[in-house]
């Protein structure tokens, strides 16, 4: 049988225990083509690109899919891809998430899978700075198919 846990270290445990559950740490991307570790931290964004509502970041293109790295400090316009399925991973801060007729918030470690032809947006719930995301596109993003869509 156990000894009796005094309450000074019940709550002891239950902040590191929170602490863990938080979203305070970024994600990362690992990369075993490369052999790199993208860490999104680490990515050292022009001012042009920190001043902006949203800055995208092209990590990887292959055949088959490209890879992105997107730092959104604002709301992007509801649009569709028609031509592009994407899945998207949030690595740090909170967003609003509109996709179709759903609406959630997403927070670091979430996934967002959005096939071609659903409208979609996504809105930073952080106060003072961005929420970076990883965006992996297929076939790979051609910069084109980028719709506007209703609200």
């Amino acid at each position: 049988m156990m000894p009796p846990m005094n309450c000074g270290r019940w709550i002891t445990l239950l902040v590191l225990w929170a602490s863990g559950c938080s979203s305070a740490v970024p994600g990362r991307v690992f990369d075993a083509s490369r052999g790199v570790l993208i860490d999104p931290q680490a990515i050292e964004w022009t001012e042009a690109e920190r001043a902006a509502q949203i800055a995208v970041l092209e990590v990887r293109r292959g055949n088959w899919s490209s890879e992105h790295i997107v730092r959104l400090a604002g709301a992007e316009k509801p649009h569709v891809h028609q031509r592009h399925d994407v899945v998207v991973t949030l690595l740090s801060g909170r967003v609003r998430m509109h996709l179709g007729d759903q609406v959630f918030e997403m927070r670091a470690g979430d996934v967002a899978n959005i096939p071609h032809g659903t409208s979609h947006w996504a809105e930073n719930l952080v106060r003072d700075g961005a929420s970076t995301a990883y965006a992996i596109f297929t076939p790979p993003y051609d910069g084109q198919d980028n719709e506007p869509a209703q609200r």
